[in-house]
């Protein structure tokens, strides 16, 4: 298992809707690892500067993730 933070930026298409806002806005997330734990063989790096002595550093892309997971749903009066 692998812990850190994450960072959320957007990428938003060129494409604006009627009322001007951005069309196609999705997010990109990179994980900042700071801890790893094995279940299987029972290791356990707990710091950045450990997972860069194995040579485990630097943002980590995340692939395929639900953009409803990181934006807000907007609220519609109807």
């Amino acid at each position: 298992m692998l812990g850190g933070s994450i960072d959320v930026d957007s990428e938003v298409d060129v494409d604006v809707d009627d009322d001007g806002h951005p069309m196609g806005a999705y997010p990109i997330v990179t994980l900042s690892p700071s801890t790893f734990v094995c279940n299987l063989c029972g290791l356990s790096l707990d710091s950045s500067a450990e997972l860069k002595a194995v040579g485990w550093e630097g943002p980590i892309p995340v692939e395929d993730v639900d953009p409803a997971d990181f934006y807000d749903e907007p609220d519609y009066d109807y």
